[in-house]
């Protein structure tokens, strides 16, 4: 049978099929914009997803060898190896910032982690300075200070205060980063694990680090990055500082 219904019960209808879309839309447009939205944990989120996030590319070279490495290659090639390792052996779903040459802007890299909805997110990068005789692995981690110094003031801008909901986690996957290395590579120089203004992390809703694993203005990490085999023990390194920070969420 066919009911026609009368004008006013149409636009009843129909009124109730816009609200209901715009309320839709509102919803989305808040949780795209909410800053303080926590990542689940690795060890619990159903489907986690690590973001890899090798530096530089295209134009940007990043770091010069003296002979003749370049930083944006060797990011690259970590991440790929990082990647493979996760995808081999904890089945985790993963993503590259960029997957070859290209120039990726820290904008675009943002808002792909955070479309990609990210569990975590680790940049790749390598170190660099005018003492040519520095040497080792560093670990950053994002500083979001007031005027006064203070990493938890309320007045911050809300795209400034965004990493201080990933603080307590950041600190952790640095720490169980550091760890790793400093089991992997007991006789190299530990940089540490240092504060730093990154906008990438402050952009980012999840735990980020930012980690250089060698410092390529020095000629003996540049010979040490160049061997196949010593950046696969980089990647693992990586991987294993993964898996630490894995069994510490369990905790």
């Amino acid at each position: 049978m066919i009911f026609k219904m009368q004008p006013s019960c149409l636009w009843k209808i129909k009124r109730n099929r816009i609200s209901s879309v715009l309320n839709r839309m509102i919803a989305a447009l808040v949780l795209c914009f909410l800053p303080g939205i926590p990542a689940q944990p690795l060890s619990a989120a159903a489907a986690p997803t690590v973001i890899l996030d090798p530096g530089h590319g295209g134009n940007d070279r990043g770091g010069i060898g003296a002979d003749g490495l370049l930083e944006k290659e060797i990011t690259l090639d970590l991440a790929k190896r990082v990647q493979k390792l996760i995808d081999q052996q904890l089945g985790y779903r993963t993503f590259l910032t960029r997957k070859e040459d290209q120039e990726v802007s820290l904008d675009k890299r943002a808002a792909l982690a955070n479309n990609q909805q990210g569990t975590l997110l680790v940049s790749i990068h390598l170190g660099g300075s005018p003492d040519t005789g520095l040497h080792g692995y560093g670990i950053y981690i994002a500083q979001a200070p007031d005027r006064e110094g203070n990493t938890d003031a309320k007045g911050l801008l809300l795209w400034n205060r965004q990493s201080l909901f990933f603080a307590k986690q950041s600190r952790q996957l640095a720490e169980s980063l550091h760890a790793a290395f400093a089991e992997s590579f007991p006789r190299t120089p530990d940089l540490g694990i240092h504060p730093l203004a990154l906008y990438l992390a402050r952009t980012v809703r999840m735990p980020t680090v930012l980690i250089e694993p060698a410092v390529l203005t020095n000629r003996e990490d540049e010979a040490f990055l160049g061997q196949e085999k010593n950046r696969q023990a980089l990647a693992e390194a990586i991987f294993q500082g993964l898996i630490r920070y894995r069994q510490s969420e369990k905790q």
